[in-house]
This record gives C-alpha cells, structure tokens and sequence, in this order.
C-alpha cells in the first residue's frame, strides 16, 4: 500500500500525560518551543488531528452552519480543492462536527499557517454538512460508510494529494487508532521535567467507549535521545520491523 510516512509527535509529562495543570508550569512552557522546533524540522506534508483537538486548538468551538444546505443532496464522493498544496492540515472528523469558515489554517505557526484543510468523514454525515464545506472551499474525502479505515485514508492522502510525510498529533483516541492500525512508523516525545501524579488525565494512547480496549503491545527501537535545556528530553522511536 502507497501511504504516508508517519510520525506521532507529542509533548508529555515523565509520567506519560498529555494533558493536565502542569503545562502551565515554567519549564513544562519552554518545552513548547522545543516542540514546535522538532515539529517543524521534520517538515511534514501534513499533520492530522482528532475532532476533538481541532475543535479545541484550531476552530475554538465554532459550529458549522448548516441550515441554508437542509435540502442539499450531495454524491459520497471525494471532494478535493487542493491537490499539490505544500502543507495540509488534516480533520479526522467522522460525523461531520466542525466548524470550519475557510480553507486554511492560519495563526498556529510556520507549519500550520496557509496550511489546506482536508476533512476525513463517514459516508453517514449530513448532505447539509458536505455542500457547507464546499461552500467554504474544504476539501474532504471519505474513509468508510459507518467507520473511518484509516488504511483507506492514508492510501487517499498519498495518492490524491501527494502526502508523503504526516505528523499525528492527538488526541490520545486518534493517536490510539493510528497505532492499532499499525501504521505508526515513528514516536517523537518531548518529555517535560515534571510528574504531573494525578488520575482521570490522558495518556498518548487512549481508548473511547465501544472502541476495542484489549491489549495491544507494539514495539519500538530507540532511535535517538537528546537532552534539552531545562532538563527537557527528546525521544525518538522507530518503529520495529517484523523479524528484528
């Protein structure tokens, strides 16, 4: 299968959190620009996100506007804007839940800014919601009728968009589904120097309801580990290849 290469890409804290108080301490601040330095000196294609992530750090909670499209009809086909941009944000939003107003991201830094927003969706969504992303000028393409095979999306990102490189970067649930689907070829963690030692915050890799909660271990070589200032760590894992 022709796919993208692709990283997983996150801040944490010694003890795994990805979210939690403790970002906003001093040194757990500073990591942040080392993230983004890291994020940006790989020079992903693209960089994925759950809805949840997006609706949270890109669209603030903006809700689409649906109802001048209520008797639309739309075809389950891919609908593609933008097929040769140099860097695309990528929304893996099932159902059809953001708000989106226009077909860039701008605001969120060298690699995010001008970035061309790809919606990935359920042939289930509303007719309503895929002519309001046409009516902004989103792309979106489909990657199953009831749930999202990432396989099939990552083959789509390749093929019709020329995606060579992506970047996941949450949620934990996105980041889940992208590794049980075997298709995480690197972790990159910029390890903050506090435990935040409390309970009912999310790891990396996290299940939701109904999502298969069985163990699932998937191994990783070392490929790098650098100090940082402020005793912040860098992490580099690879993927381990079948009969390493």
């Amino acid at each position: 299968m022709n796919r993208p290469y692709i990283i997983c890409h996150q801040g944490v804290s010694i003890d795994g959190k990805i979210t939690g108080s403790y970002f906003e301490l001093s040194r757990p601040l500073g990591m942040r620009d080392y993230f983004k330095q890291i994020r940006d000196e790989y020079k992903p294609d693209a960089c994925a996100y759950g809805s949840t992530t997006i609706d949270q750090g890109f669209t603030r909670g903006r809700k689409s506007e649906l109802a001048k499209f209520e008797n639309a009809s739309v075809p389950r086909t891919d609908y593609i804007t933008k097929d040769d941009a140099d860097n695309y944000l990528i929304s893996i939003d099932p159902m059809g839940a953001i708000g989106w107003d226009k077909p860039t991201v701008y605001g969120r830094g060298p690699r995010s800014d001008g970035a061309y927003i790809i919606e990935v969706l359920c042939e289930q969504v509303l007719d309503a919601y895929l002519a309001y992303l046409q009516d902004v000028g989103v792309s979106y393409i489909f990657g199953g009728e009831k749930d999202i095979d990432l396989n099939v999306v990552c083959e789509k990102l390749y093929n019709l968009f020329g995606i060579k490189t992506m970047m996941v970067q949450g949620g934990a649930v996105t980041n889940n589904f992208f590794a049980r689907a075997g298709l995480l070829d690197e972790i990159s963690l910029v390890v903050s120097p506090v435990a935040d030692c409390g309970g009912g915050l999310l790891t990396i890799f996290e299940t939701m309801p109904g999502m298969d909660s069985a163990s699932m271990p998937i191994e990783f070589d070392l490929a790098e580990a650098k100090k940082l200032d402020n005793s912040g760590l860098w992490l580099q894992y690879k993927a381990k290849k079948q009969g390493d």
